[in-house]
């Protein structure tokens, strides 16, 4: 007999109007149980397989959004969640960004462990204020960062593995 772990689901709810505000969840498969919560303001996704997002576009209250190593396959629907103000990823791939730089309302983008060679798109966030960008490999691209000009804090993680020497052997 094979037992199959179930990973758990945490809902946060708020008690002056009886709605779920907050879903974490581990190795989802699809997004339905997510459009029973219109009033969701967070949503934590950890692990799993997604074809999209679509499921999400009836979130209209959705401000943050933490994708931790979960695995999607079309990105473009985060796009139209025009309430998205906060975005967190960790461990996703390169086609991630061409949406990211068409979501006008973001105010802070977290990238961690994330595969991107090309920051041009995020000049277009006019209201991106806060951006931490955290072990992406060797030339991302960071200077692209320095161009957007509503940027008030940035953080960069740059492994030491990735720091150049100069030409008299010091490290820079």
């Amino acid at each position: 007999m094979s037992s199959s772990k179930m990973e758990p689901i945490i809902l946060t709810k708020d008690n002056s109007n009886n709605q779920i505000i907050e879903i974490t969840a581990y190795h989802l498969q699809d997004l339905s149980m997510v459009e029973k919560a219109p009033n969701l303001c967070k949503l934590n996704l950890i692990g799993g397989e997604l074809h999209d997002f679509q499921s999400l576009e009836k979130c209209s209250k959705l401000q943050e959004l933490n994708l931790r190593l979960t695995k999607v396959e079309d990105f473009s629907s985060l796009q139209k969640i025009k309430s998205i103000r906060y975005l967190e990823v960790a461990g996703m791939q390169e086609k991630l960004i061409e949406t990211i730089s068409k979501m006008s309302e973001l105010k802070s983008l977290s990238l961690k462990h994330v595969c991107l060679s090309n920051l041009r798109g995020l000049r277009n966030l006019r209201k991106l204020s806060q951006i931490f960008i955290g072990d992406m490999g060797k030339d991302p691209g960071i200077l692209e960062l320095f161009s957007i000009p509503s940027i008030e804090r940035l953080k960069l993680f740059i492994p030491r593995e990735y720091e150049q020497e100069r030409t008299d052997g010091a490290r820079i």
